[in-house]
């Protein structure tokens, strides 16, 4: 299973809250006034902005759907497009190409959006495409950010320039770039602290780092990416504004996608300030992270408004049974059988009438447990909390 697929999976709780309301709204067999009226007050409801939502219901308008056709379905398609012709124009998957000089990031962000986990993320692509990878430390303001920045750095296998926590962040970046030119590094991430867009103070500090780099390479940094939380909602609008003023923005890259009912902060984002989306993000892990590509991140909010809330469920559970068994294949497996079993143990809590989950999450009284392995059993606890999750 490569990154996009499971990306799809864990961004199917963001795509199906978007669209299910949709669903809902879209119930006649065609779209008077009042029905485009719910649409352009759900999309805003849904962090889509303003000018967004009013051009989609513009767009719907326009199109006069045929009654006989699939209204859900043509709204689908109108929506894939306007995202695509949207945000086609702002990928950037060379960000992640080899480069035959030194790019230099500068990696910012508010607290708690997760910087230094998405430094890692992208270092390993980068390192992965053939880049010399180097992180700079420069966040010595948070408690164990170094050692969390040093973590990942060792876990991929790319160099750290680091010094103590309390030192100057400017002089961290200025020795890393220093060494990365020396040393013929293709990229260096500069992990920074996370800081309020209103504290004055801290976004001067800011400034001084990117300031300083540009004393050993004029050109520095040769980017400035801002690291954006999507459950922040419209909070994200005023980040950007802000965190642009002190330094021109290159670049975004988004996280916790698989959080949150507001992906759609994502379109009111592009719509405002066209800016390249460099990737976007969802849990914890090294390959959480997906390059941003406009087709399929407008293909998943497409299936989930195709399929409805039980099927997107239905589609998810099957999808981890069958990378499950894909990876497991001991004493019992009986092939495609085992797949529909599991993933009717997540939705309907049985299996053939004889398996199942009690009320307290353990098996029912008399469940042939010895029929299912250790691992399948382990895995059933765990697609009950995916379960329960596309619920909430």
């Amino acid at each position: 299973m490569g990154i996009f697929d499971k990306f799809k999976i864990g961004f199917k709780k963001s795509a199906s809250a978007f669209t299910s309301g949709l669903r809902d709204i879209i119930v006649k067999k065609e779209i008077d006034d009042k029905t485009l009226d719910q649409i352009e007050e759900y999309l805003i409801q849904s962090d889509v902005g303003l000018v967004a939502a009013e051009e989609i219901k513009k767009i719907i308008a326009q199109e006069k759907i045929d009654p006989k056709k699939d209204i859900m379905h043509e709204v689908n398609l109108i929506l894939r497009n306007y995202i695509v012709t949207l945000m086609k124009p702002l990928e950037n998957e060379n960000f992640f190409n080899k480069k035959e000089k030194l790019n230099a990031v500068l990696v910012s962000g508010v607290n708690g959006v997760g910087k230094t986990t998405t430094i890692g993320k992208v270092g390993k692509i980068l390192k992965s495409n053939g880049n010399k990878v180097m992180f700079s430390a420069c966040d010595t303001f948070r408690a164990a950010a170094i050692e969390q920045l040093e973590s990942w750095a060792n876990k991929i296998d790319v160099q750290i320039t680091k010094s103590t926590q309390g030192s100057d962040p400017a002089s961290v970046a200025y020795k890393a770039i220093e060494e990365a030119l020396k040393n013929d590094f293709n990229h260096v991430l500069i992990d920074t602290a996370g800081r309020l867009q209103n504290k004055k103070n801290l976004m001067e500090e800011y400034k001084k780092i990117a300031h300083v780099t540009k004393k050993i390479d004029p050109d520095a940094p040769h980017d400035v990416i801002l690291v954006l939380d999507a459950t922040s909602g419209q909070n994200v609008i005023s980040q950007v504004e802000e965190f642009n003023k002190i330094i021109p923005l290159t670049g975004l890259i988004m996280t916790k996608l698989d959080g949150t009912a507001k992906g759609g902060i994502l379109l009111a984002v592009a719509k405002k300030y066209k800016l390249p989306i460099i990737a976007l993000g969802l849990g914890e892990k090294e390959d959480d992270l997906q390059i941003f590509d406009a087709e399929k991140f407008a293909d998943l909010l497409s299936d989930a408004m195709s399929q409805g809330d039980a099927g997107v469920k239905r589609e998810a559970t099957r999808e981890m049974a069958s990378l499950y068994v894909a990876d497991q294949k001991g004493p019992g497996w009986k092939g495609p059988v085992w797949v529909d079993n599991l993933q009717n143990i997540v939705l309907w809590g049985e299996i053939d009438g004889k398996f199942g989950v009690d009320k307290n999450g353990g098996p029912k009284k008399g469940m042939e447990i010895n029929k299912i392995t250790e691992g399948v059993w382990n895995l059933l606890v765990a697609l009950r909390e995916v379960e329960d999750e596309c619920e909430d």
